[in-house]
This record gives C-alpha cells, structure tokens and sequence, in this order.
C-alpha cells in the first residue's frame, strides 16, 4: 500500500545543524527538499568528486574485464581514490590518441594512393626546372579531360602519368617544363608527413591505447572499493548538501521534507531526546509528494520489472504490485508459449544464480526470470509446444492436455462442441474435423479474451473498493465493470463462437453498465463519454494480441524447422551428416530469433496491457517519484526495497 505523508518542517539551534543532521540521517525515514548546491565549500567539492567517482565508475565498467590481471596495490587508504585518479588520466590520454588518430587516418587515406616516395624529390625538381602537381579528380573527369570532351582536357605541354585508381577517383601527376600559371583541375595538397611516418604514429598509437584498454580492465579488481568510495562520497555530499542548503533564522536553522504517516511517532520520539521541533501538515494539492510503497516481502520479485520500465505510482494512485505480480507472468507465458524455451530459460536462470551468487543485486531479477520461465513452461506444456516439434513426435506426456492441443480426442471439447451447435450429426467428416482442427485457436481466443475481463475488471473493483469510503460515485466503477464483462461476451461472440454467449445477459449489463457510468460521470469526461464507451470495448479486444503473438513464434519455430528439414532432405545420401549439420544450425537461428521476438513481444504487448490498457482503468497515470529518505547509505537501501 502507498503509505499517507506528512510534510515536516524541522527546527534546531544553528550550531548544532551538523549534529542533528547526523541524527536525521541515522534515523532514515525524513526525505528532504531539494536544495541548490552550493557553488563554493565543502558540499561543491564533495559534488565534483562524485562527479568524477561515477565517471570513473562507467569507464571502470564499461571495460572489457581480463581474465588474469594483478589487482591494483593491496588495500589501503586512498587506494581507491588512486583509481579513480588513473582511470581519468587514462581515459584523457585515450581520448587524446583517439583524436590524434583520426587525423593520422585522414591523412593516410590522404597518402595511401601515392605510397611512400620522396617528398624533398619534387622540389629538387623544380630548380632543375622540371614541375610536378599531384592530381586527384573522379573517374569520369579523367575520362572526359582524356578525350578532350566539353571543354575539358589536359594541358598540352603536360605529360600525364596515372599513380592509382580506385572506384572513385583516378590519382595522377601532371609534369611540366614549365611553371603552371594557374592551379589546375584537381590539384591537391597533401600532407607534409611521409606516409610510412603516418603509418608508424598510427601503430604507435595503436599500441599505446591497447595497453591503456588492458590496465583499464585490470582495474576490474577494484570496482567493489570504487563502489564502497562513491557510496561514502554520495553520503558525504548529501550530508554536506542538506547542512549548507538549511535555512536559517537567528540562532535557529530549518529544513522541510516528507516524512510517512507511520513515521511521525519515531520523529516525536527523536524530537523529544535531541531538542529538535518540528511542525506537519498534510501535503497541499498539486505539491510533489514522494511515494512511499510498504507491500509484502514476495511482492518485491517484481521491482526489477519497475525499474527496468521506470515506472512508479503517484502518491494520489494505487499500489498495484500484486496485479502485475498475478497477470504479466500469464503474459509472458502466453507470449513466449514454448516448453522448450521456457526449460532453455529455466537452465540459464539457474546457472547465472550460480555465477552470480555472491551478487545481492541479481538476486531479485533472477527470481523473476524463473518465475517467467515457469510460466512458460506451464503454458507451452498445456500447448504441446516444444521447439517447433510436431506432437506426433513427442513423448506422449508432452503433447500437452487435450482440450488444448487435441480437442478432437477431448470429451469436454466434444460435448461444448455439440452443445453450441458448431458440430451437427449431419456433418461431414471432413468439415467435422475443420471444426476440431480450430478449437485449439479459438479456445486460446476465448482465454484471452476472459483475461482481459478479469484484469480490465479487477482494476475497476479495485477501484471501486478504495473509492467507496469516499464518495458514492465510486460505483461508476462498478458500472464500467459491467460494460468490461458485457465487452467480452459480444467479443466471444463476433469472433471466438458466433451466436453462442449470452448476449441477452450482455444486454443487461450494457444497460447497467451505461447508467451507472451516466449518473456518476461529470464535467469533461461527460463529453468524452462515447469514445470511452468504444475505448472500453477496444481495450477488450486488444488482449487478442496474446493469441496473434503466441502463434506467429510457434509458426516461426515449426517453419524453421520444415526448412532445415526440408535442406537435409533435398541433399544426397552421401551427405546426410552435412545434411543434419545444416538442419540444426537453421533450427537454431530460428529458435534464436523467435526467443530474440518473443522477449521483444512481451516488452512491447506484456507490459503495455499492465502499464496501459490495466492502468488506464485502474487510474493510473505512473507519475511518482520514489520515496528517498535522507539517510546512511545501508538504511536508504533497505527503504527503497520496501518502497
């Protein structure tokens, strides 16, 4: 739930600000205001260290790690500050040889077509009267000044001798008894340094920036001390920060923040044992309230899924952790939709819990993944999907439940059929089998299309149960409920069963539905009400994406498959080994794009139904800001799990 703030204004003597900042920040639970940092001083100095600590850090990272290195001098003080120090000398002297370099390279392409001769030559030359101009002009210049064509030619007193071509330009010397009394057509100018001097600066340089690329890896050693140093920078400037922004008064100095409601009772307690005093209020409507999440301990698996969208609820909306929790898993399994992906999954989150065990960070996401892949696996198994393979090939306890994947041979399906009419004692075999053959694709259509009035639905309910206490216009949101349900029964209808659902019953509830939205929607939105009405029922159909996507990865993986098939087959029997060679790696560059689609497809389609179609009804805008409190640095990592 989002914890109710209270904005606090607290109170101290001047000289002792350091002191009850020291206090604030160990109690943890006060978020300040932000203040201007200080262009002079110590939180100034503090700011351009943590500057240069997080740039250090991001070179340090980006760095390709070498697998044996010697760490940096064993630890001691200002150890870690000698790495920072390095590295952004480093990096200067790459970025120096980076720019150095790219003018070396233009003057070798410069050079490259005349190689490597004597510069001092061609003046020699000119004090025994003989000239030389070096000429670089586009292919179809030097033909048409060779044929003499429309205008253009060389000069008569020159002779011509071509040095290099290439599919742009024709590179030549001009020679001369005589002194041109005009620059000619393509003269150029080229550097005054040889080109194997350009070539040896080049490897020179090259040399150089590989070595500062292998000490900067093998600072990889350090980047848990460069860590631990910008966490202590960041904590001395924010201190630093909020002791030089407090306003001041007299013999008094004042900061303001957001504390939670459940907090106040510590803050009276501290305010009591430090002589602090302090004031609080409700906040002010449109103030910048900071959000303050408590939820239960298993609803964290889903904060790396937050933070990779980057995403946090107003303080005026809702917690909805425990629906994302309960429906984007269904997504992700219904996207991705393959057993064998979901295993491939399963394995890969395990091995990198392995490798990365002693790594707190990944604990968290990991978890997630395997969760996802669980339901993956579920799905794809109720499916019969796995890799593409077709279910006559699989083991019988693989090929999945047969309401899903073999209707034909499941009784439930037989009887649903028989008693919505789509199967009739005068069919045909043949179109009776078509039916059969449909029912995997339309019950999916029909889950779907249940999901969405069930996830549509319970943001409305969950609405309507905060709203309630309230105001009595919250069964508006009972009303939409209504017009959500009566949506899935006409979308059942035009596409999954024809002529089959209760429309009578989806009747009423439009009826229902349509009043109760009337009577409790006012201003603005009473003028948009149509095209909320059509929205309603869009929003409805556009859970059948779970279905399209589902089904564009397994056709996917069953083609790949018939193609590498299909190129064994078509070679001789002599090469049946090069034969299944080609077969996997075609399956296998299948698989990898359609795994590479299906993780794009649930970013895409997954969240945008929790962060969209979901939030849209649950009131949810996503315009928060985290709750961040003032406090040493293991205390604010503890809050910002639980918020």
């Amino acid at each position: 739930m989002i914890i109710p703030m209270k904005k606090v204004t607290l109170l101290c003597l001047e000289k002792d600000k350091a002191v009850s900042l020291e206090h604030l920040r160990e109690l943890g639970l006060m978020q300040l205001d932000s203040m201007p940092v200080p262009e002079k001083g110590d939180a100034a100095e503090l700011a351009d260290s943590v500057a240069r600590t997080e740039k250090a850090l991001s070179l340090i990272r980006s760095a390709a790690p070498v697998k044996k290195h010697s760490a940096p001098a064993s630890s001691g003080p200002g150890e870690a500050e000698e790495i920072v120090r390095r590295t952004l000398e480093l990096s200067e002297r790459s970025s120096s040889i980076r720019k150095e370099l790219d003018g070396l390279r233009r003057k070798e392409t410069a050079l490259a077509p005349w190689g490597d001769f004597d510069r001092d030559a061609i003046a020699r030359f000119r004090t025994q009267g003989v000239f030389v101009v070096l000429c670089a002009v586009p292919v179809s210049a030097f033909r048409e000044m060779e044929r003499g064509k429309k205008g253009q030619s060389f000069p008569e007193d020159a002779a011509i001798q071509v040095i290099a071509r290439d599919r742009v330009s024709v590179y030549y010397a001009m020679v001369f008894t005589r002194a041109p009394e005009q620059p000619l057509p393509g003269e150029i100018e080229l550097p005054e340094e040889k080109l194997s001097e350009v070539r040896a600066r080049i490897a020179e340089l090259e040399k150089e920036s590989s070595s500062l690329d292998e000490t900067l890896s093998s600072f990889h050693a350090g980047l848990k001390r460069v860590e631990a140093l910008l966490d202590e920078q960041s904590a001395a400037f924010e201190f630093a920060a909020a002791r030089d922004g407090m306003s001041r008064e007299g013999v008094l100095s004042y900061v303001s923040g957001f504390v939670p409601e459940t907090e106040l009772s510590r803050l009276r307690a501290a305010a009591s044992e430090y002589g602090w005093a302090f004031q609080f209020r409700d906040p002010l409507p449109g103030e910048v309230v900071p959000t303050c999440i408590r939820k239960p301990r298993f609803l964290d698996i889903m904060d790396p899924l937050f933070e990779f969208i980057g995403v946090q609820p107003g303080y005026d909306e809702s917690d909805v952790n425990l629906f994302f929790l309960l429906f984007f898993p269904l997504f992700f399994g219904m996207i991705v939709g393959d057993a064998g992906y979901g295993l491939l999954f399963l394995v890969s989150a395990f091995l990198c819990k392995w490798i990365f065990r002693d790594r707190p960070a990944a604990r968290l996401p990991l978890n997630l993944f395997i969760m996802l892949s669980c339901t993956s696996v579920v799905w794809g198994w109720l499916n019969g999907a796995w890799l593409g393979i077709p279910g006559e090939h699989l083991p019988r306890f693989m090929r999945g439940w047969s309401l899903l994947a073999d209707p034909a041979n499941n009784e439930f399906a037989c009887r649903l059929t028989e008693k919505l009419g789509m199967v009739t004692p005068e069919m045909t075999p043949e179109r009776r089998a078509e039916v059969f053959a449909s029912l995997p694709d339309k019950f999916v259509q029909y889950i779907c299309f249940f999901l969405a009035a069930l996830h549509l639905g319970s943001a409305r309910l969950f609405k309507f149960m905060e709203g309630i206490t309230k105001s009595w216009m919250a069964v508006g949101h009972l009303g939409w409920g209504a017009l959500i349900t009566a949506n899935f029964f006409l979308a059942v209808n035009l596409i999954v069963f024809p002529g089959t659902f209760p429309m009578p019953l989806g009747l009423i509830l439009y009826a229902v539905g349509v009043f109760l939205v009337i009577v409790t929607t006012r201003g603005v939105g009473f003028l948009n009400l149509p095209f909320s009405l059509i929205n309603s029922f869009v929003d409805v159909l556009s859970y059948i994406r779970l279905f399209a996507v589902g089904l564009a990865g397994t056709y996917i993986a069953v083609n790949f498959n018939r193609m590498g098939v299909m190129l064994k087959d078509a070679l001789p029997e002599n090469l049946f080994i090069l034969g299944v060679i080609l077969l996997f790696l075609v399956a296998l560059f299948g698989h990898l794009l359609n795994i590479a689609l299906g993780f794009l497809s649930v970013m895409v389609h997954g969240i945008r139904l929790n962060t969209l179609e979901f939030s849209n009804h649950a009131g949810m805008q996503w315009a928060g800001i985290r709750f961040r409190p003032f406090a040493l640095p293991a205390v604010n990592e503890e809050s910002n799990s639980q918020s």
